[in-house]
């Protein structure tokens, strides 16, 4: 059995670990005496995870009415929203399919599909991947419907394009952010590089729509994850939609499909840690290829604490993005280098981003810093009326704890 391990964590947060167990993997869970539903709502709300945490509020009876009012609100309200962009899938399929151009949708669409119902998956924007060559096509059949269009530059920065249409909002893919320079980033494109062509349909009550094979999924969680975890941080949410995507295989399926080719890019050792942390704090179940040792389970604590701590996208500690200008923010880097060499060269990437012309002549490059200190004086003077000061001593010192985390996940490092 799972070795479940709550003490690091504070009431409200165990309670959180304890519904979403009992929603995604049927754990039976009785709340701890003093449990203050309120701060447990905020708490999912800051991971985005409150349609999953409350999918069965009603077997719990001691949450104030006022309060399962609210929830019973927010869960109809998510659930409608849910459903139209589910039916706008729908409608991209149609689009597209009809037009003969293969696609694939992204992330929501991809990952609901793997929970016990759909609908406990709140969705966000339509996200849609097509091969590079066929970015012209797509956003001229979007115009001709009406859609407004972001222009497509060709920029090699550029990932993605934006598209909308009154309360529709769909992001095109085609490119991969996140994925590292030499053999292992080659790698990793060679094996997208049939993403499309090998999507399946999925064909169900919510929505009709292609998305990536069982491998592309684990892949491109796995680098968004990554990227994410490196900067401002992943969520609840994003945990939960690793460990029921795991939950899909049997304990023989999942190494024997994944292990060999997310280990020749480094990522089978991130992917055991995200399982492992998934099956210590929200009930999947686990399997032999998670745990190597006990230090596994340290590292498994430490992956939640950050997380906890963080939120959704760093939405409970906005120090988090500059704990990030600690760390190598190069594609799909990983920290090695020393701290403050990786601040100088966030601030000198970020110069030459914002302007191209200290890429071509260097000398540029102090103008960069004096724009950077302004820009933070500025903001920190803003912050700071509002009570959330940006604390650079602070910054660089929790830095160090993240970055040794990193370190032990070995994102990126080959066997």
């Amino acid at each position: 059995m799972q070795n479940i391990d709550y003490s690091s964590f504070d009431l409200t947060q165990r309670t959180v670990f304890g519904l979403l167990a009992q929603t995604l993997f049927g754990v039976p869970y009785k709340p701890e005496p003093g449990v203050d539903w309120m701060a447990v709502y905020r708490e999912s709300e800051k991971q985005a995870v409150r349609l999953q945490t409350f999918a069965n509020h009603h077997l719990i009876d001691d949450i104030p009415e006022e309060l399962r009012e609210r929830i019973q609100l927010y869960m109809t309200k998510v659930m409608l929203r849910s459903a139209r962009v589910h039916a706008e899938h729908t409608l991209a399929h149609e689009v597209l399919t009809q037009n003969g151009i293969v696609y694939t949708a992204l992330k929501g669409a991809a990952s609901a599909c793997y929970y016990p119902d759909p609908l406990t998956r709140a969705m966000g924007d339509v996200d849609l991947f097509v091969n590079e060559k066929d970015v012209e096509r797509t956003l001229e059949l979007f115009r001709q419907r009406g859609y407004d269009v972001e222009k497509y530059t060709g920029d090699r920065t550029q990932y993605h394009l934006t598209i909308r249409k009154g309360r529709r909002h769909l992001e095109l893919h085609y490119r991969w952010p996140g994925i590292p320079e030499g053999p292992v980033g080659d790698l990793i494109r060679d094996y997208l590089s049939d993403l499309c062509d090998n999507a399946v349909l999925l064909n169900g009550a919510l929505t009709t729509c292609r998305c990536p094979s069982d491998f592309h999924h684990a892949l491109i969680m796995l680098t968004h994850f990554q990227r994410h975890l490196m900067v401002e941080g992943i969520g609840l949410r994003h945990l939960c939609d690793w460990a029921v995507f795991v939950h899909h295989y049997s304990k023989e399926e999942f190494p024997r499909i994944f292990r060999d080719a997310l280990s020749a890019v480094g990522l089978w050792r991130f992917a055991r840690m995200l399982s492992l942390t998934a099956t210590i704090y929200i009930g999947l179940p686990e399997q032999p290829w998670m745990r190597e040792d006990q230090e596994d389970v340290i590292i498994a604590r430490e992956l939640m604490r950050d997380i906890v701590s963080g939120g959704n996208f760093g939405v409970k500690d906005r120090q988090r993005a500059y704990e990030a200008k600690f760390f190598p923010q190069e594609e799909g880097a990983h920290p090695k280098r020393g701290r403050i060499m990786e601040a100088i060269r966030s601030v000198n990437r970020s110069s030459r981003k914002k302007w191209p012309i200290m890429k071509r002549i260097p000398l540029f490059l102090p103008w960069g810093w004096v724009c950077a200190v302004v820009c933070y004086l500025r903001n920190n003077r803003k912050r700071k009326k509002e009570g959330k000061k940006i604390r650079l001593a602070q910054a660089y010192k929790d830095s160090e704890i993240r970055r040794s985390l990193y370190q032990k996940l070995r994102v990126y490092e080959r066997p």
